[in-house]
């Protein structure tokens, strides 16, 4: 769907369709920047009446995104508010306190999964980073299908042929969907190509993957692990399946390294849900290997739920946004960061 201007208004106004809404969320979380330019105060004034947001938490939000500015230049209100929106819009800011001295929660708000398909008509090797940290060298005249966030489930549907270097996640499997076969990992690097339509092949170079029968006739074949070296071929005519070693290592370890993907350079994207940020700040420290310091009981009462992605945020970034929902400060003190209330 086009983003236009017209479209980007109705949407401030509050007049787009669901699924249009969805698109423009979507597109607002990939393209903040652009909000400076099509936002108005009329536009601020009805987004923040449609959003319930209190009057303090407004203040504070501003305060927060002026102090993080550099100032290249002076921010106009709506400019500042455009940022502002960015971050609401984007699933990113959300505080819900209780008036029982419950639990502080903040909260990671899912802005909506828009679906994604990307196709390469060129005649050379396409790279395509995906919004959970993996990246996908889409060879030409491949297709690939998936949702925009990544954030439920880590599907990606493929017509064609493609390289993955996947993301780690323990806790959401990444599947690879052809017509005829399923290919489940947790992180590693591997090949999928269907490119002859009667045979459909696997190759994996690194960690581990299990190939299951996708579509009609799925008890064709016992599903199938496969170890690093191997590549899995499946004969869709004869329904004879075999397990060699793998021809296009050689090939596919000089494309990892044309497009640098190399797997120690891929963080782990992080999940919370409804944690203890004590359990989020221990997270951040095993990820980054760096001391995070508070006080015993000072987030006792905190509990978080959202994401970090380390390719779109810095640990300091993420830990003063958190702070910041917390109504806390954090000092960078000797090479320990250090939590502390405001």
């Amino acid at each position: 769907m086009e983003i236009s201007s017209e479209l980007l208004q109705r949407f401030f106004d509050g007049l787009c369709t669901p699924e249009e809404e969805a698109c423009v969320k979507a597109w607002i979380f990939s393209h903040p920047d652009y909000l400076s330019g099509v936002m108005t105060e009329k536009s601020w004034e009805l987004f923040f009446n449609q959003t319930k947001v209190p009057a303090e938490k407004t203040k504070e939000m501003f305060s927060y995104i002026t102090k993080h500015t550099r100032p290249k230049r002076k921010w106009s209100n709506w400019a500042v508010a455009a940022s502002i929106v960015a971050i609401l819009v984007s699933g990113m800011l959300y505080v819900e306190v209780s008036l029982q001295k419950a639990p502080l929660v903040l909260s990671y708000i899912n802005p909506g999964d828009v679906q994604v398909v990307a196709g390469n008509p060129l005649n050379t090797e396409k790279r395509i980073s995906l919004s959970d940290g993996s990246m996908v060298i889409l060879f030409p005249g491949s297709t690939i299908r998936y949702d925009s966030s990544l954030l439920n489930k880590r599907d990606i549907f493929l017509k064609g042929e493609a390289l993955f270097s996947v993301a780690k996640d323990s806790t959401r499997p990444f599947c690879v969907r052809t017509k005829d076969v399923r290919v489940t990992a947790l992180g590693t690097q591997f090949r999928v190509s269907e490119k002859d339509p009667s045979v459909t092949s696997v190759s994996l170079f690194e960690g581990k993957v299990v190939v299951k029968k996708e579509g009609e006739d799925k008890g064709v074949f016992e599903d199938v692990v496969l170890n690093p070296g191997q590549e899995f071929t499946y004969n869709k005519r004869s329904l004879l399946v075999q397990v060699d070693k793998t021809k296009q290592l050689i090939e596919s370890s000089d494309l990892m390294v044309k497009y640098d993907l190399k797997p120690e350079m891929i963080r782990e994207i992080l999940y919370f849900n409804n944690q203890h940020l004590s359990r989020v700040l221990s997270k951040l420290q095993e990820q980054y290997n760096v001391r995070i310091e508070f006080r015993p009981g000072l987030t006792d009462d905190i509990r978080y739920t959202g994401v970090h992605n380390p390719k779109e945020e810095s640990l300091e970034d993420f830990l003063n946004r958190v702070a910041f929902l917390g109504n806390l400060k954090v000092e960078l003190i000797s090479g320990v960061y250090v939590v502390s209330p405001q």
